[in-house]
């Protein structure tokens, strides 16, 4: 999103990657990421849209881009082979499953360790016997940014970590809302906004954190 809305006039090779960039997240097997890869491009489209009016986005806008975005995302579904769409369905429902019971483990953990977390290491060893009595992969982490500060550091890093993704959203909202002008940064904070919505929003059902992991 951000080589997309890349702030110079020569920004030819820039764009390109972006789109290319765009095109692969579909191919890359994450159901999140294929609907995200839908939804935030066509908010950043609707953002740039009516900015370019020259007008400020007050509230009322706003709602209506979202009204609009929900529109726009339920008139794609038709678009898809029923039998794509069908395995995109099956597959989302067999991965929610899977998160429901980690976060369900999360809940169970947290009145007892709210304060300190796990530490560092911490989640594998009390989450295998859950995980086999419950069916599902015992290996697998938390895969949820907050919840995964909160075991690692313990509730001030989660509760950090939220109102960070909070900071930098807004942050980056307020400038995407500014009317467009000459020297304006907005069209820029456009992408921004849509590369940090996508990051926070995945994050919210992945295992790479708030600032990433190896692989």
């Amino acid at each position: 999103m951000m080589a997309i809305y890349w702030p110079t006039t020569k920004k030819g090779p820039v764009f390109l990657c972006g789109i290319i960039l765009l095109i692969s997240v579909f191919f890359s097997g994450s159901k999140a990421a294929a609907a995200l890869g839908v939804v935030i491009p066509i908010a950043c489209i609707l953002i740039s849209k009516i900015r370019a009016r020259n007008h400020a986005i007050n509230p009322i806008r706003l709602v209506l881009i979202l009204l609009l975005l929900s529109i726009a995302s339920a008139a794609l579904i038709p678009l898809f082979p029923t039998e794509k769409l069908l395995d995109y369905l099956a597959a989302s429902e067999s991965t929610l499953g899977s998160r429901q019971a980690i976060w369900s483990f999360a809940a169970k953990e947290f009145p007892s360790h709210f304060l300190l977390g796990h530490g560092f290491g911490g989640w594998s060893p009390r989450f295998y016997s859950y995980a086999i009595a419950n069916g599902v992969n015992p290996y697998f982490p938390p895969h949820n940014s907050i919840i995964i500060l909160w075991t690692q550091s313990g509730i001030i890093a989660a509760i950090l970590g939220l109102f960070f993704g909070i900071a930098v959203l807004g942050w980056c909202l307020k400038l995407a809302l500014k009317p467009e002008k000459p020297t304006s940064t907005s069209p820029f904070s456009t992408g921004l906004l849509g590369a940090a919505a996508w990051y926070f929003i995945q994050g919210l059902g992945e295992n790479y954190g708030v600032l990433g992991e190896p692989h």
